[in-house]
């Protein structure tokens, strides 16, 4: 899931990441898109401005927006490897290979519509 809210914030469309350059490029424009002091890398309040955005272009139940907010702190918390408080581009990508074999379920070496949206039933360590 928060691969989608990544992109529908950075006005990308989500990527396929079929190959470690897809996250790579997707993860420069998420920061280029959301890193408003422009030091190369996401606060946590740059990240919880970006899942804001997200959640305004989403159709979301208002009785769902208060677990998402707390799913986009806790998807900080896992991203942050290193614990400094901000997201790196390392960081970040690194995330998303780690989970790609959970994510690419049938094994095709793509992550379809179908397997994105299934997404969230990965444990939030193989995210990691």
């Amino acid at each position: 899931m928060m691969l989608l809210l990544l992109a529908l914030a950075a006005q990308e469309p989500p990527p396929s990441c079929s190959i470690r350059a897809s996250c790579d490029a997707a993860m420069t424009a998420v920061i280029r898109a959301s890193d408003s002091d422009r030091d190369g890398r996401l606060s946590r309040a740059e990240w919880t401005a970006m899942g804001e955005k997200a959640l305004t272009r989403l159709p979301v139940v208002p009785a769902e927006i208060e677990r998402l907010r707390r799913d986009i702190a806790a998807d900080f918390r896992a991203e942050d490897i290193n614990g400094d408080g901000y997201l790196t581009h390392g960081e970040m990508l690194d995330v998303r290979l780690a989970a790609f074999p959970c994510l690419d379920s049938d094994g095709d070496g793509t992550i379809s519509d179908e397997e994105r949206e299934r997404a969230s039933q990965c444990a939030p360590e193989a995210r990691r």
